[in-house]
């Protein structure tokens, strides 16, 4: 009996020592994960700096506060981090445009179109060299300098209301798409069918294709299937 009693504590000891040291494993290998993680999320953060101060030094004639601005106030920590090549930036880059006063502060405004640099933002964004407009975010990777406009001050709130010609990068149907500046993002407001079968998109001026009809109410003209009509909206 005594030597029994022996054998269950000595067994009980040796299965206490064992699940010690699987327990330290398997915390080493966790922190190991964890560890690697940090490493791989402090290289991207370093990347993604160096493709902020390219795009600022080599395609934003040296706008660094804007580029960063951009960054802070739309990059999410839960998000991941998308990096890219110089080259590639370089080569998406098609300039700055030129626009009419959004604002009020009768200056022209300007726009560009920045690649989204994380995985939340699925799709370009519209941003403006003028740091109160916030950019305009799109789940599209067809966002073109030339494919947005401004038109009329729809609601007469100060800010005029901005347009512009949606394309999924597929299929024969496109739209135009009209915003307003709300709390400081962009609100659509209205939108139509542009069917390029219809009306061939470089043959027209966004701009002629909505008219504000009166204070938050406006038309916007709509290709389809061979028909074309003015469409009336209100602003909600």
């Amino acid at each position: 009996m005594k030597n029994i009693l022996i054998f269950i504590l000595l067994a009980t000891f040796l299965s206490s020592c064992n699940q010690r040291v699987n327990n330290k494993s398997i915390v080493k290998t966790d922190s190991l994960k964890l560890n690697e993680l940090k490493i791989k999320t402090n290289g991207l953060n370093i990347v993604l700096k160096k493709n902020l101060d390219f795009f600022a030094d080599n395609l934003l004639l040296g706008r660094r506060d804007l580029i960063k601005n951009y960054i802070l106030r739309y990059q999410s920590d839960t998000c991941g981090i998308i990096v890219y090549v110089d080259t590639f930036l370089k080569s998406e880059f098609e300039g700055i445009k030129g626009l009419e006063d959004i604002n009020g502060d009768k200056n022209m405004d300007s726009v560009f179109v920045i690649p989204p640099f994380n995985y939340c933002d699925d799709g370009k964004s519209y941003c403006f060299l003028e740091k109160s407009l916030p950019r305009l975010f799109t789940d599209s990777y067809c966002c073109h300098p030339d494919n947005i406009f401004v038109v009329d001050n729809i609601d007469e709130e100060g800010f005029r209301e901005i347009g512009i010609f949606y394309s999924s990068c597929v299929s024969r149907y496109k739209s135009l798409r009209i915003y307003s500046l709300k709390n400081n993002s962009w609100k659509e407001i209205g939108a139509s069918t542009f069917d390029i079968q219809t009306q061939y998109p470089t043959t027209v001026q966004f701009k002629k294709l909505v008219k504000k009809t009166s204070k938050n109410k406006f038309k916007i003209y709509a290709f389809n299937e061979g028909k074309t009509e003015w469409v009336e909206q209100t602003m909600k």
